[in-house]
Formats: C-alpha cells, structure tokens, sequence
C-alpha cells in the first residue's frame, strides 16, 4: 500500500462542477504490465489557499411545462410531447415556424402521476406530422414553446458532437486543436485493451480514440461506452 500527497494549483476560471480524476497508463519508454489491478481509497481534498477564488454565479434558467425533444425527430418516428400539471388545457397545436402557420391540433391526454418529479404529466402525440421543417408547439394555457425539428438528419449532428466529445475526454492522445480546442493530450505509443488493437490494428496509434484495458473482462461493457464506440470506428474506418 502506498500513500500519495500531492500539492498542485489550479489556475484555470472557477468552475461550479470540479472534478477529480484518477489516470492510470504508460508513458512511451515503460515495458507492458501484466494483469494486475488498482486499488483508491481514502481520497480527500484539502483546500489550501483560497484568496484568488471566484465564486461562481448560478443563473437560474425558468423551466418551460412542455418537453419535447429539442434535437428533434426523425419523419417517421414517434413524436410525444409531455406536459407538466393541471393547468395544460385540453388540446395543443403544432406550428410551422417558416410560415407560422398551425398544421396540426391534437389533444392533451392519458394522465399520469411522475412520482419521481412529484407532478402530474399529461401526453400528447402528433406522429402524424412527418413534412421535414422546424415547429413549436402552443398551448392556450402555457403559450408557445422552444422550437425542434422534424428531418432526416436531425441526428447527424449529435453522433459528431458524441464523437468529438468522446475524442475530447481522452487523455493519452494527440488532440488536433481544430478539433479539440484548448483540450491537450498526447500520443500513445500502442493500445492497451487487446479488444481494441484487434478492432482497429490498421489504425494509426496516435489516432486510436479508444484504450481501457480490462473494460471488456467486468459489466463496464454494458454501461460505458468503449465496446460500442469501437464497433462503430470500425465500421466508419
């Protein structure tokens, strides 16, 4: 067991939502590790000076009674709105913003207790409008909502920002600025995970965008993100 006491300074602009993270890998001359595993426990943080901090201002953002999906949705999909408490009214409409016009009406129904959220939520589909464009939704108590859009390529944009994030987040890599911004990293010399290096062995080392070696042996499989997103490099490569 070891015992580590590490003093650093942070100068970056304060930040409501800190975070410390534990890195484990290689640097570029270290020969391979057997399989092995790590255990951290017993970590504190301990402010030491604090007379440059900021504190930071929490700007309350009014929450809207009606939820949609502001990505948007696909033509063909199903497409429900959710409204919040018992003031909704009966009915709602679904307006084309470019003209502003209304091309469909559909009633506010199926009542159900969200008992998580402590509120009464109300349901109201309209799958039935499928024409690509962008639209709001009004109703005569809440008045109008934010806009989403309806088209085929709604989802384009998100799978590119959870790539890039996922880029982003990786720190033993090297970063195109381009891309990654402010965001440093550097190359590796090989990838770990033997999963990975067999998925993506005609891959530039300094291009792999995914090693956790040991990820694929417990449940992270499931719930993290490495087994997916190496099927879809894959399958982009």
């Amino acid at each position: 067991m070891q015992t580590k006491i590490l003093e650093f300074k942070y100068e970056e602009a304060s930040d409501p939502v800190l975070r410390l993270v534990c890195n484990c890998g290689l640097f570029d001359d270290t020969e391979g590790l057997d399989e092995h595993e790590i255990y951290i426990d017993n970590v504190s943080l301990e402010m030491i000076d604090d007379s440059n901090a900021v504190k930071a201002e929490v700007v309350e953002v009014p929450s809207k009674d009606v939820n949609v999906n502001q990505i948007g949705y696909l033509p063909g999909t199903k497409k429900t709105a959710i409204f919040r408490g018992d003031t909704k009214g009966d009915s709602f409409e679904i307006i084309n913003v470019e003209n502003n016009e209304t091309v469909y009406t559909g009633k506010i129904e199926n009542e159900k207790m969200n008992s998580t959220a402590g509120e009464t939520n109300y349901y109201g589909d309209f799958t039935e409008v499928a024409e690509a464009g962008t639209y709001k939704i009004k109703t005569e108590a809440y008045g109008e909502f934010y806009e989403f859009k309806i088209g085929e390529d709604v989802y384009d944009n998100v799978f590119a920002d959870t790539v890039k994030m996922l880029h982003k987040q990786r720190c033993g890599i090297k970063l195109d600025p381009s891309i990654a911004g402010e965001f440093t990293g550097g190359p590796d010399s090989k990838l770990e995970d033997p999963y990975a290096a067999a998925m993506l062995k005609d891959t530039p080392a300094a291009k792999c965008y995914v090693d956790n070696h040991g990820s694929f042996s417990t449940n992270e499989i499931t719930i993290y993100w490495n087994s997916p997103f190496i099927f879809t490099m894959n399958a982009l490569k």
